[in-house]
């Protein structure tokens, strides 16, 4: 099974913030951050992937 390491940003207050994670269904997991289900760090924002 592959997994996916991730950077996803948020703007806040005139400031860019970033949360780094892992999983094996990337769109799932960015689903359940801006559904506020994500990580509690991430609650309450939107987010977007970064791609390299």
């Amino acid at each position: 099974m592959s997994f996916f390491v991730y950077m996803i940003l948020s703007k806040h207050k005139d400031k860019f913030i970033s949360y780094v994670g892992y999983t094996n269904n990337i769109r799932n997991r960015i689903s359940l951050h801006n559904s506020s289900k994500g990580a509690k760090f991430t609650k309450g924002k939107k987010w977007e992937v970064n791609l390299f």
